[in-house]
């Protein structure tokens, strides 16, 4: 992937979350929206949907529910529709990517999580002087932090590990694929 393209995604990324924190959660970062959409980014739609569709099956009741974090689809689902379409592996690629991925990233939400902990004592200042624009100076912060836990390990991925993870699918034994292939049909 060019540079541009990779800048790209993660910005995408990091936005789809970004929205579920400024304009309610419209489901943005779920698989089924962003496999089509990168998909479109990268010019193979068509993988997209179906890499989009079967990590939605996959993710489907990965919810927050109270303080829990549950696996971070967004991350999995733009990395494994791009690694589906950048190395030519398709679904089965697409799901060797993005299952461990979803658990591995879910440290990063997990991070942003514990900034904006503390961060929470900083509106509390605001709060007790009357200071609005404090109170949401330190959630835009919150909001960037949530961004960057985003972005950044999406970026680093693309960029630095496509070629390492289009080689490890390629590596995968006949076997374990004929077991992943099996699994999805």
């Amino acid at each position: 992937m060019s540079f541009g393209s990779v800048l790209i995604v993660s910005l995408i990324t990091g936005l789809a979350y970004l929205q579920r924190r400024m304009l309610g959660d419209c489901q943005l970062e779920r698989p089924i929206v962003l496999g089509p959409l990168i998909g479109l980014l990268l010019g193979d739609v068509s993988t997209g949907l179906q890499v989009g569709a079967s990590l939605e099956l996959v993710f489907m009741g990965a919810q927050a529910i109270g303080g829990s974090v549950p696996s971070n689809v967004a991350i999995a689902s733009t990395l494994g529709t791009a690694v589906a379409i950048t190395s030519g592996s398709g679904l089965e690629g697409a799901l060797l990517v993005a299952i461990p991925t979803a658990v591995v990233a879910t440290s990063f939400e997990l991070f942003a999580k514990t900034v904006c902990s503390f961060l929470a004592h900083g509106i509390d200042k605001y709060a007790e002087s009357g200071n609005a624009k404090g109170i949401s100076l330190v959630v835009q912060i919150g909001n960037l932090v949530h961004f960057i836990a985003y972005f950044i390990p999406t970026f680093l991925a693309l960029y630095f590990g496509s070629g390492f993870i289009t080689s490890m699918t390629t590596a995968i034994p006949d076997t374990v694929m004929a077991g992943i292939k099996a699994e999805i049909q």
